[in-house]
């Protein structure tokens, strides 16, 4: 058999926690996946005098999820994955960024609730389709903007070494 499995799976500890907790956000064009070992990216390289750009949220305030899809008639899989976040305050600066992420090509890492980071866009980019910017109606409501970035790759997301992240230059 082409495809033989190699592992089970035992009942884990109750010792996660969902959410995420910070994005970092880059040009596609300017990071190049070095190695990439089990499942994990262990070098990664920056174009240049490139940054990352971190989103830091609040908790309970985004979530990734990676969805798979496969054809049984075709023989094919793909992954989807979606990133949804908020941040507050309606600003002008923030409607310029705004603006050039609904345009680029992005490379994005999500750390999540556990101290782990993950890929979205790792290989065919990810991409800003959607968003909303929102005044909120009553004084309790989210003022601010929403985000949605989204990526479809051939294989599933990849976790990042936290030592790639300690290398990165992030603005």
């Amino acid at each position: 058999m082409a495809c033989a499995l190699t592992q089970g799976r035992a009942i884990d500890c109750r010792n996660s926690t969902g959410g995420i907790s910070e994005i970092l956000i880059a040009n596609f064009g300017d990071i190049t996946i070095d190695t990439v070992a089990s499942g994990v990216i262990t070098a990664l390289t920056q174009a240049g005098a490139t940054n990352f750009y971190r989103y830091s949220l609040e908790k309970e305030n985004g979530s990734l999820i990676e969805t798979h899809t496969g054809s049984l008639e075709n023989g094919t899989n793909f992954y989807d994955s979606v990133l949804d976040f908020n941040t507050k305050n309606l600003t002008a600066s923030e409607n310029e960024e705004l603006t050039l992420l609904d345009q680029a090509q992005l490379f994005v890492i999500v750390k999540d609730m556990n101290e782990k980071y993950w890929t979205v866009g790792a290989y065919y980019a990810a991409d800003k389709l959607t968003g909303t910017a929102v005044t909120g109606a009553a004084f309790g409501d989210h003022n601010g903007y929403t985000y949605s970035i989204t990526s479809k790759e051939a294989k599933r997301m990849l976790e990042v070494d936290s030592t790639v992240i300690a290398g990165l230059t992030i603005a």
